[in-house]
């Protein structure tokens, strides 16, 4: 099991303060699922299941689209 540190000023920035409770969790839990890169293989069914919401790739990209990356 990876130890991480977290950024605590996540819960003052605007961008974070406005996103809907489901997608807070789905950002905090894409940060604790990356690797040490920050690369974040999605598994939806996976993410779905932990999370207890539905979730699509495409409305994940949409979401955070000034906030991820998608790599080939």
């Amino acid at each position: 099991m990876s130890k991480r540190f977290t950024d605590t000023n996540k819960w003052k920035d605007i961008w974070f303060q406005d996103l809907p409770t489901k997608y807070k969790l789905l950002w905090i839990y894409i940060l604790d699922e990356c690797d040490n890169a920050g690369v974040w293989k999605p598994n939806i069914r996976l993410l779905t299941f932990q999370i207890g919401e539905p979730f699509e790739e495409s409305e994940i990209r949409r979401v955070f689209s000034d906030r991820i990356k998608i790599l080939d």
